[in-house]
């Protein structure tokens, strides 16, 4: 089951080892795969969020696109391994 939410029971912790980010102005998109690579999480989030959402989560890679806000995001991300490209 994909989590599509804006609250409630998120996926176990140890469920999301991997998270995408889509970087934007308002509404950034979320998507975050388990181990096998399935869908577990796929919601948006508002930039206000953002940090929030994150220091929720166990660290786990992060990946977001190459632009320039990707080093001011990077560097609200300790703990986490971002990748950009």
């Amino acid at each position: 089951m994909i989590g599509n939410h804006t609250g409630g029971a998120h996926p176990t912790l140890s469920e999301v080892t991997t998270i995408g980010l889509d970087l934007a102005k308002t509404v950034f998109q979320v998507h975050a795969v388990d181990a096998e690579g399935t869908a577990v999480v796929r919601r948006s989030l508002r930039r206000a969020q953002v940090l929030v959402y994150f220091a929720e989560r166990a660290p786990c890679l992060v990946g977001i696109e190459a632009c320039a806000t990707a080093h001011y995001w990077h560097a609200r991300f300790p703990g986490s391994a971002m990748m950009c490209g």
